[in-house]
């Protein structure tokens, strides 16, 4: 059964990885010309799944307790 707590860090959790999301696309926006918002969004999707795959990586690895 899911609790309150778990919601609450999942949400956190979920801030933190929009907030990483948004500042590096505001990067790529000063190298990348998006032809239209699809593209752009589709972009953003990339980025946040190559995100989640990297955190998955390294919570699986030996640095996960200094986390």
């Amino acid at each position: 059964m899911i609790t309150a707590p778990d919601y609450t860090r999942y949400f956190k959790i979920k801030q933190l990885i929009n907030a990483e999301i948004d500042e590096a696309m505001e990067e790529e926006k000063e190298h990348i010309k998006f032809d239209n918002e699809r593209e752009e969004e589709s972009f953003r999707d990339d980025m946040i799944a190559n995100y989640l795959a990297f955190l998955k990586v390294d919570l699986q690895s030996d640095n996960a307790s200094d986390i």
